[in-house]
This record gives C-alpha cells, sequence and structure tokens, in this order.
C-alpha cells in the first residue's frame, strides 16, 4: 500500500497560477513520483488537475520537476479552493518541497501627500 498525501494550496483571491515545481528524489527505476495540483468548486464538489508533475527514471540527487502547462490557471476565490496530492509508491521516492507559481493582479498606487 503506497501512502497518499494531500496539502492545501493558499493562494490570493485573483491571479493566474503559471507554473509548479517540485523537488523531489526518485532513486527507483520501477516508480515514478507524481504530484499534481487540483482545483475544487466549492459549491458543486466537482475537482479537476490543474497540473501534473512526473518524474523518470531513476537518480541518486535530488531533481526538480515541472509543469507549465496549467489547466484553467485563473484563481478564483471563494468559488475554489487548491491542493496539492501525491502517493509515493516507494521508499525510495521523497518529495522535498513544491513551489507554485503565481500573478496577482494587485495595483499599488503612489502616495501622494500634501
Amino acid at each position: 500500500m503506497s501512502p497518499c498525501f494531500m496539502a492545501p494550496v493558499y493562494l490570493p483571491r485573483i491571479g493566474t497560477i503559471y507554473q509548479v515545481w517540485a523537488t523531489v528524489y526518485d532513486n527507483d527505476a520501477d516508480h515514478d513520483i507524481w504530484l499534481n495540483l487540483y482545483r475544487v468548486d466549492n459549491y458543486s464538489g466537482a475537482v479537476i488537475s490543474m497540473a501534473e508533475l512526473i518524474s523518470s527514471g531513476a537518480s541518486t540527487s535530488l531533481s526538480s520537476i515541472n509543469d507549465y502547462t496549467i489547466s484553467q490557471g485563473a484563481i478564483n476565490y471563494p468559488q475554489y479552493s487548491y491542493y496539492l496530492g501525491t502517493c509515493l509508491a516507494s521508499s525510495l521516492l521523497r518529495l522535498y518541497n513544491v513551489r507554485v507559481w503565481y500573478s496577482d493582479y494587485e495595483t499599488h498606487l503612489p502616495l501622494i501627500t500634501k
């Protein structure tokens, strides 16, 4: 049985996700590590996979995996919530960190004083 993990992703109310990166250790030739970024509709419960990262091969060093092809990357809170999910099929697979890159739409106006 493979241990599986899920973690919430906290994002701004409005913005766009444009890439996801993860640092992994994959020293198992028979299994790859995978990680998905999911979006759940808070009103209907519908879930989509926005990004999928997959390692390949075996290596004795850390490696970075990424996905630039984000499906429906527009952030819209409170309509949607976001989370990461993975299962580790071997003790030779390790997940070290995940980075979700996004842009927000905040406008910073200059301060005017008299």
